[in-house]
């Protein structure tokens, strides 16, 4: 399993001690999908054209793969319910 998926799961898991004095572990799924998905929009934020890519490529080329990211971005959090 990737080591990131783990950190996640590691966020979403708490130990809460019961009546009995034993620890029951609790895993938030919610909380877990939608890290998950901010991760997803943070790969695409990431690999948005630098400083320096936008020397090298066309103008209209940058422009567009902006306008996509920002329809992906926004699909992925209309589409899972997430607030950024």
């Amino acid at each position: 399993m990737n080591e990131r998926i783990k950190e996640l799961i590691e966020e979403c898991t708490s130990h809460i001690e019961n009546m009995d004095g034993d620890w029951d572990e609790y895993f938030a799924k919610e909380t877990f999908a939608e890290l998950i998905i901010k991760e997803c929009i943070y790969l695409v934020e990431k690999n948005k054209p630098d400083e320096i890519q936008r020397k090298e490529f066309p103008t209209d080329f940058i422009e567009g793969w902006e306008n996509n990211s920002e329809v992906v971005i926004e699909d992925l959090m209309l589409h899972f319910g997430v607030n950024e």
